[in-house]
């Protein structure tokens, strides 16, 4: 079982030196948490797609992947932290609705 957990950050970026980080974070707690093939399929999509990414930084991961995260048992957890250029570009695909209220 796979579970992937999408969080939505804002634009990552080093504000200390003005550089543009990753638009993504993938993370596995160290690698502990999910299959490394599951994790390259998924980072090679990512990148196919156009966006940077990293793997494992400094958090390494959040509470689902410290938790539940166990390969071993058959339940891989990535978390996926995506950052504004993402987003923004999802947000302009995504046309807007109005839902009339009675």
């Amino acid at each position: 079982m796979l579970m992937l957990v999408v969080h939505a950050r804002q634009w990552l970026r080093n504000a200390q030196e003005g550089v543009r980080l990753a638009d993504c974070t993938v993370s596995t707690h160290f690698g502990r948490s999910a299959d490394a093939r599951l994790v390259q399929a998924l980072t090679s999509q990512v990148q196919t797609s156009g966006y940077s990414w990293v793997l494992s930084p400094a958090g390494a991961g959040g509470f689902a992947a410290r938790r539940y995260g166990n390969p071993g048992d058959g339940l891989h957890v990535i978390e996926l932290e995506v950052g504004g250029r993402w987003r923004a570009g999802i947000s302009s695909l995504a046309k807007p609705r109005h839902i009339a209220v009675a």
